[in-house]
């Protein structure tokens, strides 16, 4: 993944990968990181508010799934708790 690379010109390529993640028919878990990876995306461009809506997205994929084990819930948390963290600051 291009998204914590050194080379700048690899950012726009981030997005798209992510959004092609997220609209394919992958397995739940997959789906999962991709809301992760697209939550921090959305912080590294300091947009709050996307990075938040990742995160209820990534929420309710875990509330819904049948095949994420539901210790990964610790996942949400802690992104939570990195956005409150950007948001205080």
């Amino acid at each position: 993944m291009y998204l914590f690379d050194d080379n700048f010109e690899n950012d726009a390529k981030v997005k798209p990968l992510l959004d092609a993640l997220l609209a394919s028919d992958k397995e739940d878990i997959e789906k999962l990181y991709g809301y992760l990876y697209l939550g921090e995306y959305w912080l590294l461009q300091n947009d709050l508010v996307q990075a938040e809506a990742a995160l209820e997205k990534l929420k309710e994929l875990l509330k819904n799934s049948k095949t994420i084990p539901k210790g990964y819930s610790l996942i949400a948390n802690m992104a939570a708790t990195e956005l409150y963290d950007e948001k205080i600051q």
